[in-house]
């Protein structure tokens, strides 16, 4: 896990440490439950919830409050809030949760990282431990006699439903699916599982178990060689880690080899301190690299740091309080304990993210949106004012009419009805929006323009999926493109504005994004064509392709240019631009061009009088886009009276 934080290129796929740690959790919770009841004939939650508070709050706790801290010495203002929320998140076992909810947002997915991510682990591990235990406990109670028989029922059914629901959501809800304890069930209960059927079992034979676990961790590393960000994760992908780490733990580490990778020091010491090393690890590295930068010698130093705290902590914290025979024999003061480490995390969550902060200075008067000369200003414009809207604490929230009353399409919702029809919607003149998100961005301006010249708009935009053919992003995009033609044919659109990120990728990743340009957007233009109606190209705006432009500002509030697109993201950008150029030219097909709406002699300023220009790293603001509509009629308006005569 710690390797594939610091981006080592050889395990692309190492977040599957997660899968293998829930195995084990699993397995390690109800051995130790299953220990107890074989030796006493009961088991007892009260002293189980002591030792799970003695072992994992403590440190977590500790960790969290010194991240804390340094995140309000070392990050930028628009990530403190969030800090908070993480925080006092964790601190309720429920960081999964806010992860899961602020990535499911497709218009926030480019914040940067947060300080304590990893703890949303802990978090669905934490859950599994307010569930599986009780469960355990009520079949005693109920069925003392069967218990053993019914909880292995239970856990098969609890797999099964598991696997199946990771199975169907990962493509839906990626974030849910791998953030969720409803998805990620299955895996601590595969170790569960284990734990059952084994508890009395001999050891397998030596040879049988050699050969059980080398092809568990030929299997691994195959999984952490191939795997990648692309991958669809957890899914059925996860059951090659996931049996693996079932297939290891049978063996009981009777197979040869098993000494010299798990029984030499470095091993042993690397074992006993594992979950400090996985608390701090991520913390050190993010707030490194805010410091500095991603290259390999911050990240290194933030390892080795992270490990020097490590070793502190589990000397000074971890293992004292762990070890304790005061706590040990008087639950109750682990409880205390465990409370007070909850109130703290909780208390130091909720005050962090109810922080306020004024960023930027002096006052900035509204841009004249006539004409493009307001740019002569905007590019010597050094200071980030405190008046610009939206805030850069708010602008990820901006949402406009078009994702407040879902007619942006996400994932499922592929058809959205006739409420999103825009403008005169008995007008003759029909104009369809059709796009992702870059698509959407245009709405603001273009829904002006459609009541202003009595058009019918009906948008036909979803988040994540492109225009073109021959991307599936998501499974449900060749289907939202399917539906979306056959709404241009029945409603008989005339017009159809089509827009997408530069940054979308084609399946073949044979095919560079310009080469997927050049092959597709023919055939999208004649499949537009066949269905009656005219495509109108509209190119993507500037793009910064990076991911926390909202950070670069509040890093830099009185040098914002430093924040322009860079001269490598503008040439990837114009080559895309130029390709679609050439396509338009031989197909007879109009585009409109606004770079001269953002750039003046290749800068791209961020901030137009009070109005910031980007909520993120390449979405349009709607307070900007709102300013837009002079310009964007003029080019529009000529065009679509062309086609609809």
């Amino acid at each position: 896990m710690v390797l594939y934080h610091v981006d080592f290129s050889l395990i692309s796929g190492g977040y599957i440490g997660v899968d293998i740690f829930l195995v084990i959790s699993g397995f390690l919770i109800s051995r130790l439950l299953v220990d107890e009841f074989e030796k006493t004939g009961a088991i007892s939650l009260r002293q189980f919830y002591a030792r799970r508070i003695r072992r994992l709050l403590p440190i977590s706790s500790f960790v969290l409050l010194v991240t804390a801290l340094l995140g309000l010495i070392i990050l930028q203002p628009t990530r403190i809030n969030n800090l908070g929320d993480d925080i006092w998140a964790a601190g309720l076992f429920s960081a999964n949760i806010v992860f899961a909810s602020r990535g499911a947002d497709y218009l926030n997915s480019e914040l940067p990282p947060s300080p304590i991510q990893h703890f949303w682990s802990l978090a669905v591990e934490e859950q599994f431990y307010l569930i599986w235990p009780t469960v355990i406990f009520i079949l005693l109670v109920l069925a003392k006699k069967y218990w053993r028989h019914i909880a292995l029922v239970a856990t098969l059914a609890a797999i099964a439903v598991s696997l199946w629901v990771s199975w169907k959501q990962t493509p839906l809800h990626p974030s849910w699916s791998y953030y969720g304890l409803h998805t990620r069930a299955w895996q601590l209960c595969c170790g569960a599982l284990l734990a059952m059927t084994t508890r009395k079992a001999p050891i397998p034979p030596r040879l049988q178990a050699t050969a059980v676990a080398w092809t568990s961790l030929l299997a691994i590393a195959y999984a952490t060689y191939y795997y990648d960000n692309s991958t669809v994760f957890p899914g059925t992908a996860a059951l090659a880690p996931t049996l693996a780490a079932v297939a290891l733990l049978w063996t009981q580490g009777n197979w040869f080899g098993s000494r010299i990778i798990l029984d030499n020091s470095v091993a042993q010491w690397i074992g006993s301190r594992s979950y400090s090393i996985y608390l701090w690890h991520w913390p050190a590295i993010v707030l490194a690299i805010t410091l500095r930068n991603d290259d390999k010698v911050t990240l290194v130093g933030a390892v080795l740091l992270a490990l020097i705290l490590s070793e502190i902590g589990y000397r000074i914290i971890e293992n004292p309080i762990r070890s304790s025979m005061r706590m040990r024999q008087h639950a109750k003061r682990a409880f205390a304990i465990g409370l007070a480490c909850i109130a703290l995390t909780i208390g130091a969550g909720l005050a962090i993210s109810q922080a306020t902060f004024t960023i930027g200075s002096g006052v900035a008067e509204r841009a004249d949106f006539s004409d493009t000369s307001y740019l002569d200003a905007a590019i010597l414009n050094q200071v980030l004012p405190t008046n610009i809207q939206p805030s850069l604490l708010t602008a990820v929230e901006e949402r406009s009419l078009i994702y407040r009353n879902g007619c942006h399409a996400f994932l499922e919702e592929l058809d959205p009805s006739e409420k999103c029809v825009f403008g005169d919607t008995e007008s003759a003149t029909r104009v369809a929006l059709f796009g992702n998100s870059h698509a959407a961005q245009w709405f603001v301006p273009l829904e002006k323009i459609a009541r202003s010249e009595a058009w019918r708009l009906r948008t036909l935009t979803a988040g994540g999926c492109p225009f073109l053919g021959g991307s599936t992003p998501n499974p449900y995009c060749t289907a939202w493109r399917e539906n979306s033609m056959q709404t241009i044919r029945d409603q008989h659109i005339k017009v159809v504005i089509v827009s997408q990120f530069y940054g979308s990728k084609p399946d073949d990743k044979n095919l560079s994004v310009s080469q997927w340009w050049q092959e597709e957007l023919p055939l999208t233009i004649s499949a537009l064509r066949s269905v009656g109606a005219e495509p109108i190209i509209l190119l993507d705006t500037p793009n910064h392709f990076r991911l926390d432009l909202l950070t670069c500002l509040s890093s830099h509030p009185n040098n914002i240019q430093l924040c322009n697109p860079t001269p490598s993201s503008l040439r990837k950008w114009k080559k895309i631009s130029a390709v679609i150029k050439i396509v338009a030219t031989e197909t007879g097909v109009a585009v409109i061009d606004p770079t001269d709406w953002f750039c003046l002699n290749d800068i791209c300023p961020p901030v137009v009088g009070d109005i910031l220009v980007y909520r993120d790293g390449h979405h349009m603001a709607d307070s900007f886009a709102s300013q837009l509509d002079q310009l964007l009629g003029r080019a529009l308006i000529p065009l679509v009276n062309q086609a609809t005569r």
